[in-house]
């Protein structure tokens, strides 16, 4: 549910690591997991700790769950950093009576990051990190920006503009017929993409 409610936000960002960033330590900490110079709960606890840091030295206050996740795939490894918070509800329960629940926010104030984890080792690989922010929370936005190292951002409007320009340019050099095969071609694999 948290991957499909980050799958469902337009907001997303992409981009890179930048490796100099101040106080950028994600980026460090998945190289010395590949490297196995440290396993994935001592990875957490670093990162967790440098948060900790940065919520004390800026006075940010949060409430809220930090889940980490490595996602292993046949196309290369997904690793994800939740930060959810939780709303309360009221239900009723199983005698009539009414009692309070919790449930993890799934709506604007859940914060991802995602790295492709096998796009990034790769040499000359781009815009494998992903990030959605919450709303309402600059500090908090930056303070993780700052950790996890995002920079380096794509334009998805250019990018787009440039592709479909792209598209339309070579349609112009093909026969008519040639030419509506290639956008339906283009179409569908765009479609297949946004599906993965």
């Amino acid at each position: 549910e948290l991957r499909s409610a980050y799958l469902g936000r337009l907001g997303r960002e992409h981009g890179s690591f930048v490796e100099d960033a101040e106080g950028a330590c994600l980026a460090q900490l998945l190289q010395r997991l590949a490297d196995q110079q440290l396993d994935f709960a001592q990875l957490t606890e670093a990162f967790v700790e440098q948060v900790v840091k940065g919520l004390k030295e800026q006075s940010i206050e949060l409430s809220g769950h930090l889940l980490f996740v490595q996602e292993q795939r046949h196309a290369g490894d997904l690793f994800y950093l939740f930060l959810a918070t939780h709303r309360s509800a009221t239900a009723v329960g199983a005698e009539l009576e009414l009692e309070r629940v919790n449930y993890i926010d799934l709506g604007p104030s859940l914060m991802v990051v995602k790295v492709d984890l096998a796009e990034w080792q790769r040499e000359g690989g781009a815009a494998y990190l992903s990030l959605t922010t919450p709303r309402g929370s600059r500090e908090l936005s930056e303070l993780f920006r700052q950790l996890v190292g995002f920079g380096n951002g794509v334009n998805k409007v250019d990018d787009t503009k440039l592709f479909l320009e792209s598209v339309e340019a070579f349609s112009r050099e093909v026969p008519a017929e040639q030419a509506n095969e290639f956008k339906g071609q283009v179409v569908d694999y765009c479609m297949e993409q946004e599906k993965l």
